[in-house]
């Protein structure tokens, strides 16, 4: 036993180390290919925060956490190019089906109730309940904006989910022409590197839910938002094992990161998954 430590006296040692080593990558981010050590110790890191016998603001700590990484990634590994990208350019915000985590949905509902003096809540509730139901093709023609977006801008821009965050393009035409409802066979260029790193994000919350035994999926944004705003102590309540958001129909497509967040999830000795 190294140094005459006792077994808990190591764990505390190494639960140390993997904290520096986090914090650190969190800080510099992650490389486009980044290693398997640095994968298992933010799926680690993911899943202590969102653990069933954690405090509920770490459920949105989580969320905030794989923001971070994600824009700090780009920060050391950006896109070569230029995006079309400005604010104040919401074409993208409009019509589509945004796909968030758990996580992200408590992160927004919370966002929404810290403007709920400017009335955020009841704007947010009505818009919501416009594109409720509406299948792809019946969003895409009601050109209908994203119940966060007010004035061509995101309300809350900082918590923007990681949907979103991946969603750049490299012509502003194109964009112009998926909000027309035209060459949607074509879609949107945008930048590799944005959707890589976002891609990276996405799984670590997927593998914290897989690792204690969440329902791995992602729901529609407004769906789920809602859900929590209806829900008193939702967070509280969801970390217990109670399904806030049973009911909402899961938004595919993520079979692959589901399997890879399940993977990670037990390699970094999480048992539940």
């Amino acid at each position: 036993m190294s140094e005459g430590l006792s077994t808990r006296q190591l764990a505390r040692r190494a639960a140390r180390d993997r904290q520096k080593r986090v914090q650190a990558v969190i800080a510099s981010g992650l490389s486009l290919e980044p290693s398997e050590r640095e994968l298992l110790d933010l799926t680690a890191a993911v899943a202590e925060a969102l653990a069933r016998d954690g405090d509920a603001g770490a459920v949105r700590r989580a969320a905030k956490l794989a923001h971070q990484l994600n824009d700090n990634s780009l920060r050391r590994s950006p896109f070569p190019g230029t995006l079309a990208c400005r604010a104040g350019c919401a074409y993208c915000c409009h019509a589509n089906r945004v796909a968030v985590t758990a996580p992200e949905a408590f992160l927004l509902a919370a966002s929404v109730t810290a403007r709920a003096k400017s009335g955020a809540i009841p704007r947010f509730r009505e818009a919501a309940a416009r594109v409720a139901g509406l299948d792809e093709n019946a969003r895409i023609a009601s050109r209908l904006p994203c119940p966060l977006l007010e004035d061509g801008r995101c309300t809350v821009y900082d918590a923007r989910p990681i949907t979103c965050r991946q969603t750049t393009s490299v012509k502003v035409e194109m964009c112009i022409d998926e909000f027309e409802g035209r060459n949607l066979d074509k879609g949107v260029e945008g930048s590799p590197q944005h959707a890589v790193h976002s891609g990276h994000a996405q799984m670590l919350l997927l593998a914290g839910l897989a690792a204690n035994g969440f329902p791995v999926v992602r729901y529609e944004l407004g769906a789920a938002v809602l859900r929590v705003l209806d829900s008193p102590d939702a967070e509280r309540r969801w970390l217990d094992g109670e399904g806030i958001f049973d009911g909402l129909e899961p938004i595919g497509g993520d079979e692959r990161a589901i399997a890879i967040a399940r993977l990670l999830a037990r390699r970094a000795g999480w048992g539940a998954a």
